[in-house]
């Protein structure tokens, strides 16, 4: 409840829409992996997102622009050394 008090708070001062917020339930859509895997990659830094109360929240615009190639980190980043095995 306190994270929608806090999106509805945002919204009304022109800041942030709801919709521009993604769980990590829609991230893992979105980028079409595991929901464990983005779990993993918002621990270790290597997706935008926020710890926010008992879940992650994620930027949508930061998702796209990472996804695009312009997040500043490289996409092969994402995946470490064992799990990208044969990938190349």
């Amino acid at each position: 409840m306190r994270m929608w008090n806090f999106l509805v708070k945002l919204r009304k001062r022109g800041g942030l829409k709801v919709e521009d917020v993604l769980t990590a339930s829609q991230v893992a859509a979105l980028l079409q992996v595991h929901l464990r895997t983005v779990y993993k990659l918002a621990r270790r830094g290597s997706i935008p997102g926020i710890k926010f109360g008992g879940g992650w929240r994620f930027s949508k615009a930061k998702i796209l622009k990472m996804v695009a190639g312009d997040g500043g980190k490289d996409s092969r980043d994402l995946v470490s050394s064992p799990e990208r095995k044969g990938l190349e």
